[in-house]
């Protein structure tokens, strides 16, 4: 006799992200492929955006400002993200004459290529799953799975040439590389709080697994402890403590972002997804709905709510 297939809660980690992401709408955008020689230098400002590197081939410095301490190598293969926007430099050297990007893409010296772009969810920085993050993450080419590796290949392959669909490629591409960052830094522990560390947690991971399986459910602080089998002061702390909201808190914003998905290809009523949703009137949702995304779920339905654009970079050559 098959084996009965697992349930939402005891599936593992990265399924609850997937639909997680999905959630959030996660958007890649590769802004610029520089191909480089020389004495090469990419000068980054601050931005609203989570920002990535990968060194395609060659090697650079990344430099972080006096405070931070030595620049560090990068080696191809290397990818840097930056949840929480930074001003930085990407340089041919481990020290820095001047501010300033200069870009070569003929003469002597060593020659580097790098893809660099935006990642982008909804709440940008302030996304549960970015919150989770270190201010820089940096996945080395020699400590990554073989399949991110590949995929650092790959994305380097399609920035060098000229191909139809390039930039749909190069997004496409570059929203699963966040995902196998994002894996990178479940296996190897490095997180330690937000809503990334609940999904390290046995216990904390049945209850958002149930949330987003049964989102409409009356769920109540009782019998999502019981999910999660403890006791209801130890879920609230154990919640709170990993989350970083209140476990109703984190339901009722779970609930309008899966609202929102819903009534932006207008095939549902106001009235049919807060009955789905577990609101027992169309004013409480409605209330609710504003409260938490700033905007009517009735404008949504029948316009959509406009994506963030990504604040605009400088010019940079290659791309």
């Amino acid at each position: 006799m098959a084996a009965n297939p697992p349930s939402m809660t005891d599936r593992p980690a990265d399924d609850l992200l997937s639909r997680i992401l999905e959630l959030y709408q996660l958007r890649a955008s590769v802004f610029a492929t520089p191909n480089t020689c020389g004495a090469w230098q990419l000068d980054m400002p601050a931005t609203r955006n989570v920002e990535f590197h990968l060194v395609a081939s060659g090697r650079g410095f990344l430099h972080l400002g006096l405070a931070e301490g030595a620049p560090i190598e990068l080696q191809a293969g290397d990818v840097v993200v930056f949840p929480r926007s930074r001003r930085h430099i990407v340089s041919h050297a481990a020290t820095i004459e001047e501010p300033g990007t200069r870009l070569f893409e003929a003469g002597t010296g060593p020659r580097a290529e790098l893809v660099c772009g935006t990642f982008n969810l909804d709440g940008a920085q302030a996304n549960p799953l970015i919150v989770s993050l270190a201010d820089v993450v940096i996945v080395t080419g020699t400590s990554a799975r073989e399949e991110l590796k590949a995929l650092a290949l790959l994305l380097a392959s399609e920035a060098r040439l000229p191909r139809s669909a390039r930039q749909s490629v190069l997004d496409r591409l570059s929203e699963v590389l966040f995902v196998y960052v994002l894996r990178h830094e479940l296996e190897r522990g490095s997180i330690r709080s937000g809503l990334l560390s609940a999904f390290l947690d046995p216990t904390l991971r049945r209850a958002l697994a149930a949330m987003h399986e049964s989102p409409g459910t009356h769920w109540t602080i009782a019998s999502l402890a019981g999910v999660a089998h403890l006791s209801r002061t130890a879920f609230l702390d154990r919640f709170q403590s990993a989350v970083g909201t209140p476990p109703m808190q984190f339901l009722t914003d779970w609930r309008m972002r899966l609202a929102h998905l819903r009534l932006r290809d207008g095939s549902r009523s106001v009235a049919a997804v807060a009955s789905e949703l577990g609101y027992s009137t169309e004013a409480a949702f409605r209330r609710a709905f504003k409260r938490v995304l700033g905007v009517g779920p009735g404008a949504v339905r029948r316009q959509g709510l406009a994506s963030d654009v990504p604040e605009p970079h400088q010019p940079v050559a290659g791309g």
